[in-house]
């Protein structure tokens, strides 16, 4: 019985020292998101996912598209808007391949789809400005 005791405390002891050391990895390689940068995914009352920066909320994704989930879009956007944050100046859409999309500078950030503006109950023309007034709105925000 000695030999198991010693056994579980060894073994608890290992996994004490694996989870305090797992933590403090995650600690040292993660750092907290910026005001200016969007939080983590929002889901909203009806469903869709929202990206959200300096609490403004930016768009909503209801529906897939790509074959992309709207979990997928969101992490897709946000990691083209943290990359494009050097360029907030210039926030434009534009029609591209029949669509509009919308873009920080030369920097694609997202593509409004028929379904996009079925699900928000207007035009895609109509989406793509929402959106876009959305994401200005948001970087004044950040630059006041």
């Amino acid at each position: 019985m000695k030999a198991t005791k010693t056994s579980l405390l060894t073994s608890r002891s290992f996994l004490f020292s694996l989870a305090l050391l797992t933590v403090c990895a995650a600690a040292a390689f993660t750092r907290p998101a910026r005001a200016d940068e969007p939080t983590a995914p929002l889901v909203t009352a009806d469903g869709a996912t929202a990206v959200v920066i300096n609490s403004v909320v930016v768009m909503r994704f209801h529906v897939s598209s790509g074959g992309y989930s709207p979990q997928e879009r969101w992490a897709i956007v946000t990691n083209r808007i943290i990359k494009a944050t050097h360029e907030f100046e210039n926030v434009n859409w534009a029609w591209v391949h029949g669509e509009p999309a919308i873009y920080i500078h030369d920097s694609l950030i997202v593509t409004v789809t028929d379904a996009d503006a079925d699900a928000n109950g207007c035009s895609p023309r109509q989406l793509a400005s929402i959106w876009t007034d959305n994401l200005r709105h948001a970087v004044d925000k950040m630059h006041r």
